[in-house]
């Protein structure tokens, strides 16, 4: 599998012969009592950070982002 930009160009690309995937997940956050989008990505985050996880900051303040490698 290749990548190439409209200029032919394949720098800063992965060339492989072999189909590779990876996961992004993307989590709208609730308040579990009214079930409307909970506003707290940033405290949900850096809680998670402390159990050892990695989430990113999506722009909503209602979503978190989390990724698995590329195999």
């Amino acid at each position: 599998m290749s990548a190439t930009s409209s200029t032919g160009s394949t720098a800063g690309r992965y060339e492989s012969t072999t189909p590779t995937v990876g996961v992004e997940e993307e989590f709208i956050l609730v308040d579990p009592t009214s079930w409307l989008p909970s506003t707290d990505n940033a405290a949900v985050a850096e809680t998670a950070s402390a159990l050892g996880m990695d989430l990113q900051l999506e722009l909503s303040r209602c979503q978190v982002e989390t990724n698995s490698p590329v195999c």
